[in-house]
């Protein structure tokens, strides 16, 4: 793992590539599937912005990021995360998570009842 000089962990290229993907995923899963929206639209953007400046800079590097790569080889940070898959099960269960955990007051009646039947 790498570290800075402070003894701090820095994240490896992939790794941010692949943090990057799976938050505009469990964002846009937020805000298309639920009609929720846990971070504002700049927050969001800056994202979209340096996932779409890391897969330009590193595109050899992206490539080997397995998680959703079809769905973002070819993002540019213009697309709104509508067409990212919204019954990925996995991100559900921790969009459901993290509401539930953090953002309980925004919790609906039909996350409440999904969050029930699929667990944590």
């Amino acid at each position: 793992m790498p570290f800075d000089k402070d003894g701090l962990y820095v994240e490896t290229t992939a790794e941010r590539i692949n943090h990057c993907r799976r938050l505009i995923h469990l964002h846009s899963i937020c805000y298309y599937r639920f009609d929720i929206n846990l971070v504002d639209d700049s927050k969001y953007d800056a994202w979209a912005k340096e996932l779409q400046q890391l897969q330009m800079k590193y595109p050899e590097i992206s490539k080997d990021v397995p998680y959703l790569y079809e769905f973002f080889k070819d993002f540019d940070g213009s697309v709104t995360g509508f067409n990212l898959p919204m019954n990925d099960i996995r991100m559900i269960k921790n969009v459901l998570f993290v509401v539930n955990r953090s953002y309980s007051h925004l919790m609906t009646e039909e996350m409440q009842d999904l969050y029930e039947r699929i667990g944590s």
